[in-house]
């Protein structure tokens, strides 16, 4: 672990970054503004364990308001995210993140937030994908809750592009089965729907 700061001091608030490696798996956490914050990752195994930071990082108060992550040919992502700690939330140089993705207190998913605006496409991109593009209201956990709700279809992000403008999510995320597949019509079926009742929620 290295810090910009003295080595004997361990307050993490007092830290302007933190570099963290267990086994393969690294973080490296710099403050940008007083609660902003740059997480940069990698060596997390499997598309479910962003789902798992995703929601963990939720419910210890702090915001994603930008994602940039892909899954690489050895099943492990590369990330770069951009948050915020709300009022009351965790310091994001003092938390654990192996911890947050290989574990979930809260097994049951929320709801998906009602969406403003959703897009399917056919994407040659990773040997064959499906393009999903939604929009929505920012809300805490917006991600956290997709991405649950997309692998209850069997649908797992293989790269996904997060932003954060005017108080609206603008999120695109490249999707493929539990086998690294393009989606099945049966998935993609199943995918219009869910689609189709986070809009209505949102009318």
């Amino acid at each position: 672990m290295t810090f910009d700061a003295k080595q004997d001091d361990l307050d993490p608030a007092k830290r302007k970054r933190t570099y963290v490696r267990r086994s393969s798996a690294w973080f490296e956490v710099s403050k940008l503004e007083q609660t902003s914050f740059r997480i940069r990752m990698g060596g997390l195994v499997g598309s479910a364990s962003m789902a798992r930071l995703s929601r963990g990082l939720a419910r210890r108060q702090i915001s994603i308001v930008s994602v940039h992550a892909k899954l690489d040919h050895d099943d492990t992502w590369i990330a770069e995210l951009h948050v915020e700690s709300l009022p009351g939330g965790a310091d994001p140089r003092s938390l654990v993140y192996v911890e947050l993705a290989d574990g979930d207190d809260d097994p049951l998913p929320s709801p998906l937030p009602p969406l403003v605006a959703t897009d399917m496409a056919a994407s040659p991109d990773h040997g064959g994908t499906l393009l999903l593009t939604v929009e929505a209201e920012d809300n805490l956990g917006l991600l956290g809750s997709l991405l649950a709700a997309l692998a209850e279809l069997s649908l797992f992000p293989v790269e996904m592009h997060i932003d954060t403008r005017a108080g609206r999510a603008h999120d695109k995320l490249w999707l493929c089965d539990a086998s690294g597949e393009s989606p099945s019509p049966a998935a993609l079926e199943a995918l219009r729907r869910l689609l189709s009742s986070g809009r209505t929620a949102a009318e």
